[in-house]
């Protein structure tokens, strides 16, 4: 029978807890450059000084691009946010970042906001909710897949950094006619019911 429904739709990837010193320096140096502009503007700025620091701004902004954060993570870093310490350090009370690979026929379908699920053999019998932070924007061309980036809170400090992790990613595709999936018949160049 076909009815109008709410459907979701999930998403499995594989990924691992991030440990990424070099992505925790760039955000540093951006955080060091945003500082810089703040002490530049208030002690009667040169044009020379200004024009210097917006220039290493707009360095460390490209830097944190092509790392594969999104505008709206680049928006959220200011010069007094504190540092993502959970991507060089596992401590108590830190959140982690997932990476995880989303194949080339899924990565249209992966936004920011977007939540999951993150489990891990290192860690039986227990889940953690995560929240699609950002994508890359280029594929690696050996996988031919997208990494996404995914933040989890971990208070207890129970996921270890580069532990090897499963992500559900959950997708709302909102009201839409569904039938039972097994009316579904697969020919393998199209699908009839």
């Amino acid at each position: 029978r076909a009815e109008k429904k709410n459907i979701s739709m999930l998403i499995r990837a594989t990924g691992k807890v991030a440990h990424d010193p070099d992505l925790y320096n760039a955000i540093i140096e951006y955080q060091k450059a945003l500082k810089t502009l703040d002490v530049v503007k208030s002690k009667s700025p040169s044009e020379d000084a200004l024009r210097q620091t917006e220039s290493l701004i707009a360095a460390a902004k490209t830097n944190l691009s092509h790392m594969g954060l999104s505008e709206e993570l680049l928006s959220d870093i200011k010069p007094d946010t504190a540092a993502p310490i959970g991507l060089i350090i596992s401590g108590a009370g830190t959140s982690k970042w997932i990476y995880a690979q989303v194949y080339l026929q899924e990565t249209g379908l992966v936004k920011s906001g977007l939540k999951a699920v993150i489990t891990s053999p290192s860690v039986p019998g227990k889940s953690f909710n995560a929240t699609v932070k950002s994508t890359d924007t280029y594929l690696d061309s050996a996988t031919r897949s997208l990494k996404v980036r995914m933040e989890v809170d971990d208070a207890d400090n129970e996921l270890r950094l580069d532990a090897y992790v499963d992500a559900a990613i959950t997708l709302e595709l909102g009201k839409k006619t569904a039938v039972p999936e097994d009316a579904v018949m697969d020919t393998g160049t199209r699908k009839l019911v």
